[in-house]
């Protein structure tokens, strides 16, 4: 989950390495992924050497990091917000989420079975209490 906007190619190749070397696929839900990372990410998914998919969180104003913050606590997964003091040149193998199964089209993301803890979900509960 990347709350930041992603604007360069040398951005994104780290992240597809790590996902590459650990032989994962790799579902990237972003503020804002801009034509020359997501071209590099469909060249991965056609050439099948990283499996991967890409979405655009639809601009919500004020709520929208808090919806990129809810994925991933629902998936297990850090987000990656410069605000937050984690960077993309810091992105780690560990920082990874799952799912059992993930589904998009034009309109909907459906993710279901994600590798959520309990704690998780109840500290994020309380932020938003705050």
């Amino acid at each position: 989950m990347v709350a930041d906007r992603i604007t360069e190619v040398s951005e994104i190749v780290p992240i597809l390495e790590l996902a590459k070397n650990a032989k994962r696929e790799l579902f990237l839900v972003s503020e804002d992924l801009r034509d020359e990372p997501l071209s590099t990410m469909i060249y991965n998914n056609q050439k099948d050497i990283v499996k991967c998919c890409a979405i655009n969180q639809p601009w919500m104003a004020d709520i929208q990091k808090e919806v990129i913050k809810d994925i991933a606590v629902m998936v297990g997964a850090t987000l990656v917000d410069n605000e937050f003091g984690l960077s993309i040149e810091d992105f780690e193998l560990k920082h990874f989420g799952s799912a059992k199964v993930i589904k998009t089209d034009n309109e909907f993301t459906h993710i279901v079975g994600g590798n959520h803890t309990v704690e998780a979900i109840e500290k994020r509960m309380e932020e938003i209490r705050d």
